[in-house]
């Protein structure tokens, strides 16, 4: 549980996020706070299934599309997770 940096601020940057797969490792409710560090705001509330694997998929990761996620200049990517149960996942992301 807590704020886990999913991808680190980059001076001068943004992090745009084209793919994200989420999963939840365990039979509990759980909900992703997806946040940027350096405005402190909530990008996104994600609940997960509380089925054992069951999960998201958010975007195609095509950079032609418009991003899942994005942060301000100088920002951190950080998922925030409401339990202290397994999540594993990926995010497909380019820094800009």
């Amino acid at each position: 549980s807590g704020d886990q940096t999913i991808v680190a601020a980059v001076t001068g940057s943004q992090i745009r996020v084209y793919r994200a797969v989420i999963l939840n490792g365990a039979a509990t409710a759980m909900t992703v706070t997806v946040k940027d560090a350096a405005s402190g705001s909530t990008i996104a509330l994600l609940p997960l299934p509380t089925s054992i694997g069951g999960g998201l998929v958010l975007g195609t990761g095509s950079t032609s599309e418009a991003p899942v996620f994005r942060t301000v200049t100088s920002g951190a990517l950080v998922f925030s997770l409401s339990a202290s149960t397994q999540v594993s996942g990926f995010v497909q992301y380019e820094v800009v």
